[in-house]
């Protein structure tokens, strides 16, 4: 939902729904807007429930496959948040509970509330610190690794060579 505020979502929702039995659909839940365009952490338990009946609506379906946290909350317990996401998985309301941006620790914490699907973290050829700790703690938990920024934001397309100049705001 945080991705075009929650347009993503429509689009999902639209292209989607005739063929919903067909097709996975994951979608993350921890971050929103507020009224000054900044995005803050919120894995509340009262957020997550509004959060998913909002994208349910946006995408048209009753059911999330694969429902992740979309990054840590510093602010909220994390059992806390696990309490709403295991609710959502006892009604059948999410398939699989995900996680994203979860260092080593955090992880390990998450496993012992829940079964933890899938870990989504950044992972490419210049980026691979996930190598020493989390890939070798997913083998042996069998957690699936949904690895993001595959490409490091471009850097690894091979549409940029050594003259290539980015722009002072560029990440």
């Amino acid at each position: 939902p945080i991705y075009g505020f929650g347009k993503s979502e429509e689009i999902i929702g639209n292209v989607c729904h005739s063929i919903r039995k067909n097709v996975v659909i994951a979608t993350k839940t921890g971050l929103q807007w507020d009224n000054f365009g900044k995005v803050n952490h919120n894995l509340s338990y009262d957020f997550i429930m509004t959060d998913i009946d909002n994208s349910l609506k946006r995408l048209k379906t009753d059911y999330i496959d694969l429902y992740q946290i979309h990054w840590p909350d510093p602010n909220t317990p994390l059992d806390i948040t696990f309490s709403a996401l295991t609710h959502l998985k006892n009604t059948n309301v999410i398939k699989n509970i995900g996680v994203s941006n979860f260092n080593i620790d955090l992880l390990k914490s998450a496993l012992d509330l829940s079964n933890i699907c899938s870990i989504q973290n950044q992972y490419n050829l210049l980026q691979k610190d996930i190598e020493n700790d989390i890939l070798p703690f997913c083998i042996q938990n069998n957690i699936s690794v949904i690895a993001y920024s595959a490409l490091a934001q471009g850097l690894l397309s091979g549409k940029f060579d050594r003259n290539y100049k980015l722009s002072q705001n560029d990440v």
